[in-house]
């Protein structure tokens, strides 16, 4: 054990007091003594491996050394004010660090280093992205903590996660080109990560939609993109402004459902909206109309031989070529063509009715956008007949009541 020393000093070897000596070795005394405070990071793997900074003063010595749970390692001399060493492996928990930078003196760190288990990464949604955007990531595994250094990695570019609960956290992943698939790895202290590729990401081409076929089924998406990724992909959604439906793809072609009309547009003639597919925008849009109502017909009583020219009102009537009226019967359904005036406002002429036939169901139809309104009863009357007259003669003055007999008319026609 040396005494204290001012200054550098020789020291030799004696068995007899002094007499004989041996060569002597020179032994420094630090121009300053060593500091140390902190480290980072200060979360790391139990299993070894995690290179540790710590910071101080006075650290340039190449003979320096840490000491993990009394395990001694040997010191990297980075600057005065660093060095770095690598953990070895130690117990789960808090371990103290020490520094010695003559490998003998050594002198605890401020800071504790917590040793624990590496992450594993489980699944990531969505695993398939759209190329050439960033894309918030869900990545659900075991081992997660709530650290300051928490990250993800995607291929070999790191970035901060947000941690959710110690099964899942999110991650920004980075805009990719397409086609292409990355691992995705966690890291506790943004350095460690294990390296499995439990999961992976795949950049995809945007589903660029060609046609929009529609019918009373949904809609049909054609499109045309590098790879078919799209059908495995377990959220894949067509996007109708703010309203959302599952889609699927079968041979290259999306297929969603229709939404119902919103109600905020139900007044609104043809509003279109974007058709979104994934996490894309296409340059196609869908036609929502305004729901096609009656709200009045007249007259709504004719002679059963038909070509009564019948005015409706209503919402949704589009324009003359697309709308229907339809004329439903017991056996049978009619249709001629309507003549459409606006949106609110059309007409058409009755068909002629069987001798049995008293009435008939009313509805517009709108061929364009596979859109029908509710019915409203139309009635028939048969022929006039005027079979008698009593009395048959009267005052020129007027004032007689002659009573008509036939058939053809009701109470309600007169």
């Amino acid at each position: 054990v040396t005494p204290a020393l001012e200054d550098h000093v020789e020291v030799a070897l004696s068995l007899n007091g002094g007499t004989d000596k041996s060569a002597s070795l020179p032994f420094r005394v630090y121009d300053d003594e060593p500091v140390l405070l902190g480290l980072s990071p200060v979360l790391g793997s139990l299993r070894g491996g995690t290179v540790v900074h710590i910071a101080g003063a006075h650290l340039n010595h190449d003979t320096a050394a840490c000491r993990f749970a009394g395990l001694v390692v040997e010191a990297s001399l980075v600057t005065a004010s660093q060095i770095t060493c690598v953990s070895p492996p130690v117990p789960e928990g808090d371990i103290t660090v020490e520094v010695a930078v003559n490998k003998v003196d050594f002198l605890r760190v401020p800071t504790k280093f917590h040793a624990a288990a590496l992450p594993t990464v489980l699944s990531i949604s969505p695993s398939i992205v759209v190329a050439g955007a960033a894309r918030r990531i869900i990545v659900t595994g075991r081992g997660f903590m709530n650290s300051p250094e928490l990250s993800c990695r995607f291929g070999d570019v790191s970035v901060q996660a947000e941690f959710v609960d110690e099964r899942s956290i999110a991650c920004v992943a980075p805009a990719g080109p397409p086609r292409t698939k990355v691992c995705v790895d966690v890291a506790l202290n943004g350095e460690d990560y294990p390296g499995e590729c439990r999961a992976s990401l795949s950049y995809a081409s945007p589903p660029k939609a060609l046609d929009v076929n529609a019918s009373l089924e949904g809609l049909t998406v054609a499109y045309d993109t590098d790879e078919d990724v799209w059908a495995a992909t377990p959220d894949l959604t067509c996007q109708f402004g703010n309203v959302s439906r599952p889609a699927s793809v079968v041979d290259g072609v999306v297929r969603c459902p229709t939404p119902r009309l919103p109600a905020a547009l139900a007044s609104m003639n043809m509003t279109s909206v974007n058709l979104g597919v994934g996490s894309s925008d296409t340059d196609l849009s869908y036609s929502f109309a305004a729901p096609v109502t009656v709200a009045s017909l007249a007259p709504l009583r004719g002679p059963a031989s038909g070509n009564t020219l019948i005015s409706v009102e209503g919402t949704g009537f589009g324009h003359n070529g697309t709308t229907r009226c339809r004329f439903r019967f017991a056996d049978r359904i009619e249709e001629s063509p309507a003549t459409v005036f606006t949106e609110e406002l059309l007409s058409c002429e009755t068909p002629p009715a069987n001798a049995s036939e008293t009435y008939t169901v009313v509805t517009i139809r709108r061929i364009d956008v596979d859109g029908q309104s509710d019915g409203v009863v139309y009635s028939y009357r048969q022929p006039l007949l005027l079979e008698a007259m009593d009395p048959l003669s009267g005052s020129d003055t007027g004032g007689t009541e002659v009573t008509l007999t036939g058939i053809g008319w009701s109470r309600r026609d007169v």
